[in-house]
């Protein structure tokens, strides 16, 4: 009766199609890409097992993109690209797993042309998604610095056991506070193990607060979780 008649009727038929898909296939992955995430829309969302989250292929603009994904989808349907390239530093490298850590890590970059250190913190951030999977599948997430801007993005999943912390240093600044609810003691870096760690100490007005240092980096930001 009119073109948004038609338009609905598409929809509501490629919807159907879905449903009969999954279940002739029940055991089937299906994952909802289309157009750099611009279609995750609660419809495709509750069908799909994945959303792949953007197109972005820059490092440094991809942060907020995975930190923000868990506000339309859980953390576990969230998947972060992470393009570690043969030619980042370690800790550029760095950089781009923990985006894929912040949901479940799409991996691409020339992994056949790196160097054994490189593959090596790449395998890392794998081994460690593989540990924390089933925690990430069932946290709730949160902001402790709110909505991300420019110099530090920071995403937390709170886990029934734990919290899980993920920080990106964008520049311009030489430290974070972060209320994390415990003394800098209690906090452990999960990830790069491999790679100098972040300074962490409590901030003595603050209890709860942890002040989180980045080390001393090139051009390459910096990455934790």
């Amino acid at each position: 009766t009119s073109p948004g008649a038609g338009l609905l009727d598409h929809g509501r038929a490629h919807l159907d199609w879905y449903d009969a898909l999954r279940r002739r296939h029940p055991r089937v992955v299906l994952e909802s890409c289309s157009s750099g995430a611009m279609r995750s829309d609660f419809a495709r969302l509750a069908r799909s097992d994945l959303q792949s989250t953007s197109d972005q292929q820059d490092p440094l603009l991809y942060p907020p993109i995975a930190a923000l994904s868990p506000m339309l989808m859980p953390p576990e349907v969230a998947g972060n690209w992470a393009y570690p390239q043969p030619d980042m530093s370690l800790e550029g490298i760095a950089f781009t797993m923990v985006t894929g850590l912040a949901g479940t890590p799409y991996l691409s970059g020339f992994l056949d042309r790196m160097t054994q250190a490189q593959l090596d913190l790449v395998r890392e951030a794998v081994g460690l998604h593989l540990g924390i999977r089933s925690e990430v599948a069932g946290s709730v997430p949160a902001w402790p610095l709110g909505f991300p801007r420019w110099e530090v993005v920071v995403l937390a999943l709170r886990c029934p056991d734990r919290e899980l912390l993920l920080v990106w240093e964008r520049g311009g600044v030489d430290h974070v506070d972060v209320p994390v609810g415990v003394p800098a003691g209690e906090v452990e870096t999960l990830y790069p193990r491999s790679l100098p760690a972040w300074g962490l100490r409590d901030v003595e007005d603050r209890p709860g607060t942890v002040r989180m240092t980045p080390p001393a980096q090139g051009l390459d930001r910096s990455g934790s979780a």
